[in-house]
């Protein structure tokens, strides 16, 4: 009777623990799981967060495709930002730009200038070219110099540059040098005039920007050379008369007397 009352309680024991394992093993191997998995990830995002670094770079140009030199370029991210200034070319290389999912948002700006942005997902090596438009209207200006085909320069000669039914002018000086300013900049090409007397007037077409320059190289007006040459022999031919009347005048002076 004795056995079998302590065979029924090692069963009871046995079942007891057997029941106490099932229940806790589980939850333990959930948490170490769990564990593990927040480690892994947290090394994931060690990983990802020193190596992934994406970059942009390109060009800023204004709206005649001509180069802005000292542009700031901003991406912005995660609260902070990184930037880089444009050289005189106007390229720029913004570097140490997280990799992510999230679009960064890239400005481009300038004095003078109405401010451009965009939002742009960044890689390891992202491009872009912004094209920035004067903030107000801005005069430009057209410099250079006059000279004939022998590379003299000519003075007082007459620049004019056309524009919305109006002009401005300048006249060169000793040196031939001339400048021409309030030329308002926008997307119309300028008629561009040199004129001096002697000369065949020159034009040409130009997009004028802030500091444009151009030399202008003149050739001799072959008829008013002709006219010159005209003269000058009439004159010759006076005086050749005149030198024959008198000589003529001194033998009828001679043959009378």
């Amino acid at each position: 009777m004795s056995k079998n009352i302590l065979l029924k309680r090692n069963s009871i024991f046995v079942v007891i623990i057997l029941f106490i394992g099932t229940s806790l093993t589980p939850n333990m191997l959930g948490n170490s799981m769990e564990k593990v998995s927040f480690l892994t990830t947290c090394e994931s995002v060690k990983v990802t967060s020193s190596i992934n670094k994406g970059s942009l770079s390109g060009y800023v140009n204004n709206s005649l495709m001509s180069p802005i030199n000292g542009a700031l370029v901003r991406v912005h991210f995660h609260e902070t930002y990184e930037e880089d200034y444009t050289d005189s070319s106007g390229y720029y290389h913004v570097t140490n730009i997280p990799i992510c999912f999230c679009l960064k948002n890239a400005t481009a700006s300038k004095l003078g200038y109405t401010t451009e942005w965009i939002l742009l997902p960044i890689d390891e090596d992202t491009n872009y070219d912004f094209v920035l438009t004067h903030s107000k209207e801005l005069n430009g200006s057209l410099s250079g110099y006059v000279t004939d085909t022998s590379m003299n320069p000519i003075e007082g000669a007459r620049i004019r540059v056309y524009f919305h039914e109006t002009y401005e002018e300048d006249y060169t000086d000793s040196s031939g040098y001339y400048n021409v300013k309030n030329i308002p900049i926008c997307y119309c090409l300028k008629n561009c005039t040199v004129y001096k007397k002697g000369y065949k007037t020159e034009w040409i077409l130009l997009a004028i920007d802030e500091y444009t320059n151009y030399d202008f190289v003149l050739t001799h007006n072959r008829s008013n050379i002709s006219d010159l040459e005209k003269q000058q022999t009439i004159k010759n031919l006076y005086l050749q008369f005149l030198e024959n009347f008198s000589l003529l005048e001194r033998l009828l002076l001679l043959i009378f007397n």
